[in-house]
């Protein structure tokens, strides 16, 4: 998605920041469930780079690919992010 839609900063990253997804064991009794979930949000995704007025929430991993500030403020390092679900 391009960076200047994506709720955190990311200063390091120049171009568009790629949403990572944590994955899913095999034999996770929720996979495809989990599975349809991810694939409907990253349709919805495309719908919003389209230009379709959508919008969509992305519940972020704030154990990878950050930066918590001293003053709170949390930075992704570069261009990826991690999420663990979405809507």
């Amino acid at each position: 998605m391009p960076k200047e839609h994506f709720p955190l900063r990311a200063p390091n990253c120049r171009g568009k920041i790629r949403l990572r997804f944590i994955a899913i064991t095999p034999g996770d009794p929720n996979r495809e469930i989990r599975l349809d979930e991810r694939w409907a949000l990253l349709q919805k995704l495309q719908r919003i780079e389209q230009g379709e007025p959508d919008e969509a929430v992305i519940q972020l991993n704030l154990k990878h690919y950050i930066t918590r500030k001293t003053s709170g403020e949390v930075v992704l390092n570069y261009c990826n992010a991690f999420a663990d679900g979405g809507q």
